[in-house]
This record gives structure tokens, C-alpha cells and sequence, in this order.
């Protein structure tokens, strides 16, 4: 018995194309929105309230997660670290845990709100490049998203929805 076996090759950009160009080929009306919309996803220009909705969503889930995944353990498990926790060398390891937790947790709650949110996310930039750099961390790919938010938002601002804007 002899089996046959096809491969099938498909280019996926055209193959939707010519797909939702079907779909829609039943009038003019259709095909204009269909290029309408296409041109707009394909698009690298943004309305400033798509940015607003972002840097708001962005200094939720940071600030939130950071929060939740760093302080609340640094704060409960306070007597472990004090004497085990890294030092830059001319710090104790008591105070450089408690600038962590303040950068951690009141920073990052500051940025959450949107208030004096470039100085607190450069203080978060910094606390973040030293969690980076300084320890040998496993789990670095967590860091690298809030350094980058955070480097983010120092730089393009805490948006429309912030206490920053009312002030």
C-alpha cells in the first residue's frame, strides 16, 4: 500500500488577506473598511488617549506586582533579611532593606497614584539596576520588566490619568 503525504505551504500574511478580502467582497462599502482598518493596524502613529490608557495600565501592573511580590515579603520576613541582605559595601545591610522597602513599597505606591512620578521611578530605576547587577538572581527576567517600565515612565511621564496632571 503506498501513502502519499502533502505538504502544505501557506503564506499566512496573504492567505488572511485574501480571506477577509473574500468575506468582503460582497460590496464596495466592506472592502473600504477592510483597507480602512488594515491601514489602521498597520499604523505607528497612536491617538494620546491609547497612551494614556497604556502608561495607566502600565504603572497598574508594575507597581501592583512589584508591591505584592517584593515589599509585602521584604516587610513580613523584615528579622530574615536585616542581617543577610546585600549591601553596596558602605551601607548595613539593615539600611540598605529599609531603602529597599521604602523603594519598593512607597515609591512604588506613589508612582501607582501618579504622583511625583519621575523622581519615584528614578528611585525605582535605581533600586531595580541594583537588583540587577549586584545579585545573582535567578529570576531576572521580572526585574528586567520593571526596570524597563520603570525606565519607561521616567521618561514619558505618568500620562493624563496621574495626580501629576491635576497639579
Amino acid at each position: 500500500m503506498k501513502t502519499i503525504s502533502w505538504t502544505l505551504k501557506i503564506d499566512v500574511p496573504h492567505f488572511l488577506h485574501a480571506l477577509i478580502l473574500n468575506l468582503f467582497y460582497e460590496n464596495r462599502t466592506n472592502i473600504y473598511l477592510y483597507k480602512k482598518l488594515s491601514m489602521k493596524l498597520n499604523s505607528t502613529s497612536y491617538a494620546p488617549w491609547a497612551f494614556n490608557i497604556g502608561t495607566l495600565l502600565l504603572r497598574i501592573v508594575s507597581t501592583v506586582s512589584m508591591i505584592w511580590s517584593h515589599g509585602i515579603p521584604k516587610i513580613l520576613h523584615f528579622g530574615e533579611y536585616s542581617h543577610k541582605f546585600y549591601t553596596p559595601g558602605f551601607i548595613t545591610p539593615m539600611f540598605a532593606l529599609i531603602l529597599c522597602i521604602f523603594a519598593e513599597v512607597v515609591c512604588s505606591f506613589l508612582l501607582f497614584m501618579g504622583l511625583l512620578t519621575r523622581i519615584v521611578a528614578l528611585i525605582l530605576v535605581i533600586n531595580m539596576f541594583f537588583a540587577l547587577h549586584c545579585i545573582n538572581y535567578t529570576h531576572a527576567e521580572l526585574d528586567f520588566f520593571y526596570l524597563s517600565s520603570f525606565v519607561f515612565l521616567l521618561l514619558c511621564g505618568p500620562g493624563d490619568f496621574s495626580i501629576d496632571k491635576l497639579l
